[in-house]
Order: C-alpha cells, then structure tokens, then sequence
C-alpha cells in the first residue's frame, strides 16, 4: 500500500492481539509521510520479562507536498563530421594495416552499484538499547545506523538516539550498544554528540504515548563511538561513507542498507541479525513544505520493515543520499514504501538549527564533541526520563499477545 494519496491520515489501531497501521480518509488532511516503525524506527523489547520482544509504531503525520519531476532533458548521440579527401598525385605507398584503438567499457549504474554495496555494509551498524531493569516501563530497540566518518561518527535517526539520551542521563536504566557484522556482535560504545533540540521539543512524549505521532521532521541525531564493547582496541579508522552533496533524482539507482529485524525473533536479534541489502531506486521526491527535495520514495522490498530506521540509502558512488526514516503499512513488504530523509534536507535542517554545516561540525576532534555535549545530553535524558514517567510506572500501554 502506497501512502502518497491525498486525503489519508495514518491511525493507529490495535486489534486481535496485534498492532498495525491503517490509514483513513480525512480530506482535510495533507498527505502523510508513513509511519515511523522500525522500518521508521524500532524492534521494541518489553521490560515486564527485560528482552521479550514486542513493536512499537510510530504513526507519522506531516504537511507534504509531492515535487513535480524535472523536465527531461536529453542528449543525442551524434557521429563527428567526416571530411572529404582528395585524390593525391604522388605514388600510392604500400597500406598499413590499422590498429584498433583499445576500448575501455564503460562501467554501467548497475555495476557501480555492486562496487558501492560493500562500502555501504561494511559502515551500517546496529544500535541496540535493552533496559537493565524491569517494572520501568522503559522499552528497548534495535535500529540501525551509518558511518559518515572514518572517526567513527554515526548518523541516525533522533527516535533511536533518543535513547542514547536517557542512557546518558540515567546508565542505570539502560545500556546501549553499537553492533557490527553479519551476524551483527557488540563492538563498540557510543555517546550522542547531536540530537535535534526542535525534534525533542515536538516529540519528548512519544516514548510513553499509547498513540504516538510526529512530524517526521528533524528526525536525524549524531553519536560517536567512544570505547570499544570488546578486547579488541578501536581502530585507527572506522569503515564509513560520506554524504552526497547532490540533491536525488527520479530512478536513480541507490543500494539500501539496515538491520531489518520485523519477522526475526528475540532470541535471533540478539545473536543472528543479519544486514538487509538491496538495490532500489528513487520513486518519487516529497518536501516538507520547503520546495526542496526533502524527502524520497524507494518502494518497497525486504527493507521496508522494522528496524530499519537509520539505516541509509547510497548512491553509484557509494554517497549516502537517504536516511530511512520512515515506511507505509501492509503486509506484504512489496507493498510498502520505505522513505528517507534526502542528503540536501540533513544538512539544511542542521545547518538551520546549528547555524553550521554538518562538515564543519564535525571537524572538531570527536572526543572534543562528545564533551562539548555531555550536558546537553544528560539534561534531554533526564528530560525524557521526567515527562514519559519511566521510572514511576510499571509499564508503558501495550496489546497484549506480542
């Protein structure tokens, strides 16, 4: 089911047993951007049993207006004017036989791709928050993220780095860990260095809403690995992708990557979640409202499930050009259709929020990051542990039979 239809608002609804997405007609309502599950967000772990797994959806709402495609402009291949010759006079000379010119193939999108999808597999990592205690109502996630530098700074989205807060804030509620490799395993610790104040601002309640919604706006944070999870030592250098600075086309190819985890149970997320790869291509462009490309389509398929938030969308030159932030509800993943915040949008709404780009953010020393937003960190922790109730309920509102 596609969700670029006007007059459809995304509701959530629980029934027999199971949570699920159906959107209803309300033509006062702009067109939605999806939902924020997994695929927008997070495999959930309930704390009444610590790891028992259970989802949690996010139901996205937002003001969107569909881009009209570009005019196509097209290049005709031609044949260079061949000039006449002129019968000569002098004594013909014996013919040399010609020597063909050595013809280099030119490499294809598609084997481009191919090149770019080892890049991007070897920079997705999966963030994974269990609560350490139970009776909190405090839920856990599994997302996934990018490295944008060798430094180990990883983008993701601000509704799994929110959790990386309260873990700032409060390390007795929560851990949080960066896992890496297929099978994904604990590899390093990371603290936040970047979390939209204007996405906690508009969405600090969502973690204890029974009918949580959002704008999908400023969904993006940034963390920095700091230690490593194991007796390995960090590396010299982190396995990472840079972001494009071109805005997305219509069909462009793109290879996608995340740690899907929708139809995976616990105990296989904890020991045998494995990335999603595949290849897709840029469906349609949607703005927010600003007339850019903020946002694009890229179907569906096996990653357009739960999960998958954070992960990334890069282009043939392994550039990151989408952050998966978002998908439509239905049951069959073909049937769905994952979105990403573009490129051009993160660092526009960066740079409005910061007065800086994401660039020069980050050419600050990562440790020098890290300390600079520690408190920032433990005040937004504390925030969110305050306004949700974490640690005054016994859990927060969910169907049972998950």
């Amino acid at each position: 089911m596609k969700v670029v239809v006007l007059g459809m608002v995304a509701a959530l609804v629980f029934s027999a047993g199971a949570a699920y997405l159906v959107f209803v007609p309300n033509s006062q309502k702009p067109i939605p951007i999806a939902t924020l599950t997994a695929a927008a967000g997070s495999t959930i772990y309930d704390t009444s049993s610590i790891v028992e797994l259970f989802r949690q959806l996010f139901v996205l709402q937002q003001k969107v207006k569909e881009l009209q495609p570009p005019l196509a402009t097209t290049t005709i291949p031609f044949a260079p004017n061949v000039g006449t010759t002129t019968t000569s006079k002098k004594a013909p000379v014996k013919a040399v036989k010609p020597v063909a010119p050595k013809v280099v193939a030119p490499v294809n999108t598609e084997t481009k791709l191919g090149l770019a999808l080892p890049k991007l597999r070897s920079a997705i990592v999966n963030i994974v928050c269990i609560p350490n205690k139970a009776g909190t109502g405090l839920r856990g996630i599994s997302g996934t993220g990018v490295i944008i530098d060798s430094r180990g700074i990883i983008l993701t989205v601000a509704h799994v780095a929110q959790y990386e807060l309260i873990a700032a804030a409060r390390p007795d509620l929560l851990t949080c860990v960066v896992r890496t490799g297929s099978p994904a395993a604990s590899a390093y610790f990371a603290k936040p260095i970047y979390v939209s104040q204007d996405w906690i601002d508009r969405n600090s309640k969502l973690l204890s809403s029974s009918d949580p919604r959002g704008t999908g706006e400023d969904d993006f944070a940034l963390l920095a690995i700091t230690e490593t999870a194991t007796k390995t030592p960090l590396p010299a250098s982190f396995p990472s992708v840079s972001l494009a600075n071109n805005t997305p086309t219509l069909k462009q190819g793109v290879v996608i990557g995340s740690y899907g985890a929708e139809f995976l149970s616990t105990e296989t997320i904890r020991s045998g979640i494995f990335p999603t790869l595949v290849f897709a291509s840029v469906k349609d462009r949607l703005t927010f409202g600003s007339q850019m490309v903020d946002l694009i389509s890229l179907g569906g398929g096996a990653a357009a499930q739960e999960g998958s938030s954070g992960g990334g969308a890069v282009n043939e030159d392994a550039q990151l050009v989408g952050l998966i932030t978002s998908r439509s509800n239905a049951a069959n993943l073909n049937d769905r259709d994952l979105r990403a915040i573009t490129n051009t949008y993160l660092q526009s709404a960066f740079r409005e929020e910061t007065g800086e780009s994401i660039d020069s953010f980050l050419s600050t020393d990562r440790k020098s990051l890290v300390s600079d937003y520690a408190s920032d960190a433990t005040k937004l922790g504390a925030m969110l542990v305050k306004v949700n109730r974490i640690t005054n309920q016994v859990s927060i509102s969910t169907p049972t039979g998950l």
